[in-house]
């Protein structure tokens, strides 16, 4: 089938082929066999970068068996971000995070057009780390699995020792023994998150956490993903030596 498809990852299969993992509307995540990939030239093979935009027929196979891709050419893609980077690192983190919850969800377009929206947010927006959090404030939403408060605070008047407790899966007062994995929150950076929480801004907003909220509510949410994924994001250590404790 014809299909567009974003380029998440590839590796080298033999000496001509490559496999590749797309994003797709239809299929959500998928790994396919591209033959004679690695000698191509030109511009059909930036079709393989990562980031690319492209357009292709693709054959699906069931369950994780390694489909085919073929006739592919570019729509576009998102060059300053290969050029920046602090922009790479950002969204390299949020397109493997992405990548990972599309992977263990029914196949929807969501996650395809989410995915354009957010490359063209951190091309352009000067509060790139904003826009990770954003993502992934949008991701857990559409799952139905946001952070939230523990019932029992009051937002208004938050105490100054906040926890996320991973076991009830909620932001609670710290206790005098915090529970083994629970994550420290300052009082501030919970209350600025609180409406995202609840209703995640689009990319067009003006949305934005500065200062030390930014860092902190990044590390904060890459956490929960790590959790739901069961699996250290590898693109954040990439991050980490690049941008985590950029302003913005």
């Amino acid at each position: 089938m014809l299909t567009e498809a974003l380029i998440l990852r590839t590796w080298p299969y033999s000496e001509s082929t490559l496999i590749v993992q797309l994003l797709t509307p239809e299929h959500g995540v998928v790994r396919a066999l591209a033959k004679g990939a690695r000698s191509i030239k030109g511009r059909t093979a930036a079709a393989f970068d990562l980031f690319s935009h492209v357009r292709c027929k693709l054959r699906v196979r069931p369950g994780d068996g390694l489909g085919g891709v073929t006739s592919i050419t570019v729509r576009g893609g998102w060059p300053e971000l290969r050029h920046d980077v602090r922009r790479l690192g950002f969204a390299s983190a949020g397109l493997e995070i992405l990548g990972g919850i599309a992977s263990i969800s029914p196949p929807e377009p969501f996650f395809f057009f989410d995915a354009v929206h957010f490359l063209n947010a951190v091309e352009k927006s000067e509060a790139t780390g904003s826009m990770v959090v954003l993502l992934i404030l949008r991701l857990l939403h559409h799952a139905g699995h946001p952070p939230s408060l523990d019932p029992g605070l009051d937002p208004r008047a938050l105490p100054g020792r906040l926890i996320y407790d991973f076991n009830r899966e909620c932001i609670i007062e710290a206790p005098l023994i915090a529970p083994r994995g629970a994550i420290p929150l300052p009082a501030s950076t919970v209350t600025r998150l609180l409406d995202a929480f609840v209703h995640p801004p689009d990319y067009d907003s003006d949305f934005a956490l500065l200062g030390r909220d930014g860092p902190i509510a990044l590390d904060f949410l890459v956490k929960i993903c790590e959790d739901h994924l069961g699996g250290e994001i590898k693109s954040v250590k990439f991050l980490e030596k690049t941008a985590l404790g950029a302003k913005g």
